[in-house]
This record gives structure tokens, C-alpha cells and sequence, in this order.
């Protein structure tokens, strides 16, 4: 993944560093592209401690390119790894994973 497409994310996951922030990545012939997504979790924690894609951004992004990743953040106070549930997601769609800790700076894929 290239730095735009990171510090994409990082801008994304920081903007709202008390939730769960998501997107997808996809690439056309000319670029890769973060491509933030509504969260719309119904999860009992709220935002704040789980992520849903929406279904019609998830769409949108397929319209847009090749759909190649999945994004989220772990919000401040969050767990600094991922989820059993993140792992299953991403087996799931057979798509790559990224997590940015908003909590440690780290980076995970």
C-alpha cells in the first residue's frame, strides 16, 4: 500500500478518533484510492467499538474500481490489534485487512 493511500486512512481514522472509522481501498488503472465508508454498526458498543460497511458504499467503491482492501481504526481506549471479528471479515470477503490504532500510531495489515 503507498503512503497516499496511508496517510489517506490515518487523516480518515483521526478525524474521528473516539469511533471506529472504515473505508475500502480499490485501484484503477491510474491509482489507488482510500475510499471512506459509513459506519453503520449496530453493534451493542456502538461506533465507538466495532465497524459495519455500508452496504451501499461498498457499491459505490466496486463502481469506482477493483475493490483490493478493507480499512478500519481502533478508536482511543480501543484494543491495539485485531479483532477475532476483523479477521473473519476479512476471510469472509478473501480481501486484505488495515488497521491504523489511533491510541499507538501503529499500523497493521
Amino acid at each position: 500500500m503507498n503512503t497516499h493511500v496511508k496517510n489517506a486512512i490515518i487523516a480518515h481514522a483521526l478525524s474521528a478518533p473516539t469511533e471506529e472509522v472504515c473505508g475500502l481501498v480499490y485501484y484503477t488503472e491510474s491509482e489507488t484510492v482510500a475510499h471512506p465508508c459509513a459506519n453503520v454498526t449496530r453493534d451493542e458498543g456502538g461506533r465507538s467499538a466495532a465497524f459495519e460497511i455500508d452496504p451501499q458504499d461498498y457499491i459505490t467503491a466496486r463502481g469506482l474500481g477493483v475493490v483490493c482492501g478493507i480499512y478500519h481504526s481502533h478508536s482511543r481506549g480501543g484494543a491495539h490489534g485485531f479483532s477475532e471479528g476483523d479477521l473473519e471479515l476479512a476471510a469472509v470477503m478473501d480481501l486484505p485487512m488495515y488497521l491504523y490504532v489511533v491510541d499507538t500510531g501503529a499500523w497493521l495489515s
